[in-house]
């Protein structure tokens, strides 16, 4: 996994994506988590994921958010694991009744647009309004603040 700095500490690239939108929208942070212990190497790893989509696997979350009715907007990130969202995060989407809720996708990718997982996350965030993704491609502030204020979270 890919680690960056965020105020000092290391973290992953889309925790330190997700601590940027929390500090510009005051914000809450989930991170999804499953029982799934994947493999250590990129080529296991790589080989793990085409077989859990092959299978359209929904990984066992081992967090959940007991609030959700609370919340009207949802961000979820994600790397793009071969073409697509992780299968976990399907399994997050599934886990709610979305209904009223607005999901803003966002992806981390050194290849692909988020368009690749788009359909995946539209399929699984039943009854709620899904924006339009965005690729965030690097950890730039400013560049996650243009796009907060382009789809109206911030002004």
């Amino acid at each position: 996994a890919s680690v960056t700095q965020y105020q000092g500490e290391p973290v992953g690239i889309v925790r330190a994506l997700a601590n940027m939108i929390q500090d510009n929208t005051n914000g809450e942070l989930f991170s999804i988590t499953t029982s799934v212990q994947y493999p250590q190497s990129i080529d296991d790893v790589i080989d793990y994921v085409q077989e859990e989509q092959d299978q359209d696997v929904r990984p066992e979350l081992t967090s959940h958010i007991d609030n959700l009715e609370d919340y009207d907007v949802i961000f979820v990130g994600y790397p793009i694991w071969w073409f697509n969202a992780p299968m976990a995060i399907g399994s997050f989407l599934e886990s709610y009744d979305l209904s009223g809720k607005t999901i803003v996708p966002f992806c981390t990718s050194q290849d692909n647009g988020i368009d690749v997982s788009m359909d995946y996350i539209r399929k699984n965030a039943k009854n709620a309004e899904v924006l339009e993704g965005h690729r965030i491609h690097n950890s730039d502030s400013a560049e996650i603040k243009a796009w907060l204020k382009e789809i109206g979270t911030i002004s």
